[in-house]
């Protein structure tokens, strides 16, 4: 029986980001069942309005802030309530701000980067591969952007957390393994936002659907491979790129 994500429930962290919305897009347009938890109302607005003229799939947004630890459980607590089993979750997160060097780093600036963005790692992590665990299958997929791998001393809070993103993914895969639940850790990079950066390049930059076609791929066809890559075209010896980010950790 070919395998297919119609019907599918898929949890996607990062929903409301450009590069989320062009996942939740591409999932949709595969007749998937998409779970999407936001922390405003604002951000359930702009993607439901980015999605409204797919005609396929469902869109389940969610109002709830994961980084707090009894509202995750609770979001968890209802997903099984309503559709018993996760097959597929996504997160992919934007990377903190570009920011001063760690020695001048404003600490509100630190505890934001672990609030809400490693700590939103580590809890969509923990309900959505705890709920593959207890069902013995699923696939979950982490995006990282490897823009933010190469130090940079505007950017130092972006690459430690590049850098704990690949530590927890290589955990996370370790620990469920054995339940038959896939891991895997896409590398991502220039991804087109829909605005200029100054640092970085905007040639033959990545759609963000072109990161939903992969991870849809991957799902339906993909490798056991842990790391994945989704580069950009202006990688002209993309085995080298990956040696190198590989070499990095």
């Amino acid at each position: 029986m070919e395998k297919t994500l119609q019907g599918k429930h898929v949890f996607v962290a990062g929903a409301s980001s450009s590069l989320g919305i062009g996942i939740v897009g591409k999932l949709l347009s595969q007749g998937a069942t998409v779970v999407a938890p936001a922390k405003s109302a604002q951000e359930i607005t702009s993607l439901r309005q980015a999605v409204e003229e797919i005609p396929t799939g469902r869109l389940v947004t969610l109002l709830v802030d994961m980084p707090d630890y009894r509202k995750a459980f609770e979001l968890a607590d209802a997903i099984v309530e309503e559709f018993g089993s996760i097959e597929l979750g996504v997160i992919a997160l934007e990377p903190p701000a570009p920011s001063a060097e760690l020695t001048g780093l404003p600490v509100l600036s630190w505890h934001k980067m672990l609030d809400e963005h490693l700590t939103m790692f580590f809890m969509c992590g923990r309900i959505v591969l705890d709920l593959m665990k207890q069902n013995r299958h699923g696939m979950y997929i982490s995006v990282s952007n490897t823009d933010h791998l190469e130090p940079r001393p505007w950017a130092a809070l972006s690459h430690l957390y590049a850098k704990l993103e690949i530590e927890m993914a290589k955990i996370f895969a370790r620990e469920t393994a054995c339940y038959g639940v896939q891991y895997h850790h896409l590398f991502v990079n220039n991804i087109d936002t829909g605005f200029a950066h100054q640092h970085l390049s905007s040639k033959n930059s990545i759609d963000p659907a072109r990161v939903g076609e992969h991870i849809v791929q991957q799902y339906l066809s993909g490798t056991t491979e842990l790391f994945q890559w989704c580069l950009g075209k202006e990688v002209k010896d993309e085995v080298n790129v990956r040696e190198s980010i590989l070499k990095s950790f």
